[in-house]
């Protein structure tokens, strides 16, 4: 009886992985990208990270951005507060209480933390006096790709500082892929995304990929690695335990654990 129970959990388990990848095949053959106009179309509304988690069956958790910048000077107490208001109106932030100075020997760190709309924000300006440099440290978390989006355009408008913008989109698969499985999800990205200069990625529950897709060029920056162009990364990594695949997709890299 044992064996039959177990056989039939099997079953069920490959039916559910056979309808995964039925679909996703579906949505290869309906979905080409190339220089479609329709595509096209699509593109203006939604990013192409949110049509490559759709495109594998995958539901969205959060999106993640990461924005770092330098400024080639110590600031004093006063002068980082100044930066953080002239932040805070950009990102139209509330001037809370909520912003902590901490001293160190090689500087100065002044810390802000909002959780604003089902948004989270983390500011970090740092004084390094052993560098002789000021570093400005932004973390966004929200359910909405929208607010995500629209934060590089307003701090790309404050003059003097060049920033930086790591992507970071995290969904989930009802099912916990094997090897095979798992590839067939990338093989999907990386069509939908026409990624080039692919390089895989695996070790026991995990499979992941770095390249370079042309449709990423107006989301995110391009970084070099020995020689080649990187734009994109992809982590998926099966739970057995909870019976789901974790899947992120990072641009131009993944910066978090995965």
């Amino acid at each position: 009886m044992a064996r039959i129970t177990v056989g039939i959990k099997e079953e069920n388990y490959m039916k559910k992985v056979l309808i995964y990848l039925s679909v996703f095949f579906i949505l290869i053959v309906a979905s080409n990208y190339g220089i479609d106009y329709s595509v096209g179309k699509q593109l203006e509304t939604k990013s192409p990270y949110y049509l490559a988690f759709t495109s594998i069956g995958a539901n969205s958790l959060e999106f993640q951005l990461d924005c770092w910048a330098k400024i080639k000077t110590i600031s004093t107490k006063e002068e980082l507060q100044i930066y953080l208001q002239s932040l805070l109106k950009t990102l139209n932030l509330p001037e809370e209480d909520a912003s902590v100075f901490h001293f160190k020997k090689e500087g100065l760190i002044l810390q802000y933390e909002v959780n604003e709309n089902n948004e989270k924000y983390s500011i970090i300006l740092e004084s390094d006096n052993k560098t002789n440099e000021t570093y400005f440290i932004i973390n966004v978390v929200s359910p909405n790709e929208i607010i995500i989006k629209n934060i590089p355009e307003k701090l790309n408008k404050m003059i003097g500082i060049n920033w930086s913008f790591y992507y970071l989109y995290s969904c989930l698969i009802e099912v916990p892929l094997d090897s095979n499985g798992r590839t067939e999800m990338i093989d999907v990205i990386v069509k939908n995304l026409n990624v080039n200069n692919v390089k895989m990625f695996e070790l026991s529950d995990l499979t992941s990929f770095t390249g370079y897709s042309p449709l990423l060029n107006k989301y995110a920056q391009t970084i070099s690695v020995n020689g080649e162009k990187i734009n994109i990364q992809v982590a998926l990594r099966s739970d057995k335990e909870v019976k789901k695949t974790y899947v992120l997709i990072g641009s131009p890299l993944i910066l978090n654990d995965y």
